[in-house]
């Protein structure tokens, strides 16, 4: 039976951050599923430091009816400014799902701004009488407080509170990892019955061009890549691949670091202190997904790292496009976690444990000087993510909870 969807987060296409395209195609799949679908979002504001063109506050992307509400211009990184968007967002979506909620059979959120996003779309579709189902792209407050963002008090304990009254409330829980279901489960039990794990899935490129124009950023001739793409800020534990970075002393391997983020200055501040800095460490700004891309595909090893803990309450979504582009992985995080275990029992690179950076200086130089093994791996990334990581191996659990939120109800 065909639905009226609406899917709501802050950030949606043609922004930056990788849900924002992975919403979008989750969208599309649902619409060609039958389901009339609208997604409720903002304006482009994700990165300040990259031209963020405005789009209009209501169109038609293909088969996706989008509308963006107004919040305050962000030309800054003020943690004010972004505190007081967030709670604007969070009433409008509230306004929205209680003015317009009869054209809503089923909404979903991510968790994007954190806890609020939620409690506002579970309320209104508490009065409204919709379907609410929670997208949860990592586990807040959680997340916050193992980066020291917040410690245990009394405001933790009460956004965990209203964010396990969140899952509570809602029909479906989805998230990206049995790692992140477990901390659901460890806030209450019941839980268990209403969380679903969908993983992502490669990162789709919208542009209107395939080709990019690698001239000033292929890789050297004779040169070993590591790479780290995405996102540089307060979970990756970056300070220690910077750290691994002064333990190589092999001339040939370079450490490539791709993005923008919170952490950045403070990791060129380190390279520079470990006199690494333009030796054999060297940082890109933001690419378009295509450029990032194709250095993904030239790169011999592509880093996913995380801040010890935060693979409980979070799963590194660019890690599927790093396996559907065929990526040897280089992983740093809790030797026991979902995305480790994953890359030593299928061979699909190496894994150390978070802040093992003479570990990781070592699994890397290893590599370097085993062609033979690095193209092995390869072609064992090929083979798995092509079964597991594209959209089609993931587009079928999208469907299948759609229905039994439908049967459910029925």
């Amino acid at each position: 039976m065909a639905q009226r969807l609406l899917l709501i987060h802050r950030y949606f296409w043609p922004d930056s951050p990788p849900y924002a395209s992975l919403l979008r195609k989750i969208g599309e799949h649902l619409a060609s599923d039958g389901h009339d679908v609208t997604v409720f979002s903002t304006q482009p504001s994700y990165k300040v430091e990259i031209e963020n063109l405005k789009r209009p506050y209501h169109e038609r992307i293909g088969d996706l009816d989008v509308r963006r509400c107004r919040l305050l211009p962000e030309r800054s990184r003020a943690a004010w400014l972004r505190a007081a968007n967030s709670v604007l967002f969070a009433w409008q979506i509230f306004w929205h799902v209680l003015v317009h909620g009869g054209r809503y059979d089923i909404v979903m959120c991510s968790t994007v701004p954190p806890v609020l996003t939620g409690a506002a779309t579970s309320l209104g579709c508490r009065i409204r009488r919709c379907r609410f189902v929670y997208h949860a792209m990592d586990i807040w407050p959680e997340v916050a407080r193992l980066n020291n963002q917040l410690s245990g008090g009394l405001f933790y304990r009460l956004l965990r509170k209203l964010d396990t009254w969140n899952c509570r409330r809602a029909d479906a829980v989805v998230c990206l990892s049995d790692d992140m279901k477990r901390t659901f489960c460890e806030r209450d039990q019941a839980l268990e019955q209403n969380t679903h794990v969908i993983g992502n899935f490669e990162l789709p490129s919208y542009e209107a061009t395939a080709s990019a124009d690698m001239s000033d950023l292929a890789k050297p001739d004779g040169a070993f890549r590591v790479l780290f793409a995405g996102n540089l800020g307060r979970y990756q534990a970056l300070q220690d691949v910077i750290t691994a970075a002064s333990l190589v002393r092999d001339d040939r391997i370079e450490f490539v670091f791709v993005g923008e983020g919170a952490a950045k200055d403070g990791l060129v501040r380190q390279a520079k202190e470990l006199q690494v800095l333009d030796r054999n460490v060297f940082f890109l700004p933001h690419q378009s997904v295509t450029v990032a891309k194709s250095l993904m595909r030239d790169a011999d090893v592509t880093l996913v790292t995380l801040s010890p803990g935060v693979s409980s309450v979070a799963y590194p979504s660019k890690t599927l496009t790093l396996l559907a582009l065929g990526c040897p992985l280089g992983v740093m995080m809790e030797w026991d976690c979902e995305l480790s275990r994953m890359v030593r029992d299928n061979g699909l690179g190496f894994a150390v444990a978070n802040g093992d950076s003479q570990g990781l200086a070592d699994a890397i130089c290893g590599l370097a000087d085993s062609p033979g093994e690095l193209n092995q791996i390869r072609d064992r990334v090929a083979a798995y993510g092509a079964k597991h990581a594209v959209a089609e191996a993931v587009f079928p659990a999208w469907s299948k909870l759609i229905r039994q939120l439908v049967t459910s109800h029925a």
